[in-house]
């Protein structure tokens, strides 16, 4: 009985490697791969799979392979984006807004809407921030992560200022005159 257990799993192994993905495109030349078929009104390929290859019922066209190539680079520039964002430098945000908001009073107790413009104004440096920060190089992220670090808890809107304050200088070198 074993035996013919094993003879069936053995059986459905290549059954396994092959498959159908579907390939539609609509109206607009907009192209989906799918397992599925396609809505209707859209031209459907059938690509089959073959032992993990695939292998295309008829040919590609250029057309189809740039917007591949887009599709790709559009996914790579939102992988790095969100690399961006995760090496920039960690600040304690509600404790540098809470320090800004307490200066804000006469009597030392902490001013909500001044607490609130600091998270706002943080959370758009922030934003600004994660776009600026990989034009620098690694001597000037560090730079400017340690001027941002010279207020209380540390300051996404000091770090955008500085990092601005680069790209701008090595965009219009000063130049001596005489």
């Amino acid at each position: 009985m074993r035996g013919i257990a094993s003879g069936l799993v053995l059986l459905a192994l290549p059954l396994a490697a092959q498959a159908d993905i579907i390939k539609c495109v609509n109206a607009a030349g907009q192209v989906a791969y799918q397992d599925s078929r396609c809505p209707p009104g859209a031209e459907e390929t059938v690509l089959k799979i073959r032992g993990g290859r695939v292998k295309p019922v008829g040919t590609t066209s250029q057309p189809e392979i740039e917007t591949r190539d887009r599709v790709i680079q559009r996914h790579e520039q939102v992988r790095s984006a969100r690399e961006q964002r995760q090496s920039l430098p960690v600040f304690d945000t509600e404790r540098h807004c809470d320090d800004f908001a307490r200066s804000a009073s006469d009597n030392g107790a902490r001013n909500a809407s001044m607490y609130n413009l600091c998270i706002e104004s943080e959370q758009a440096a922030y934003n600004a921030a994660a776009n600026l920060y990989q034009q620098v190089n690694g001597g000037m992220k560090e730079e400017c992560a340690d001027f941002a670090r010279s207020v209380e808890g540390g300051a996404y809107s000091m770090l955008k200022l500085c990092l601005e304050a680069e790209l701008n200088a090595l965009q219009r070198p000063a130049q001596f005159q005489r």
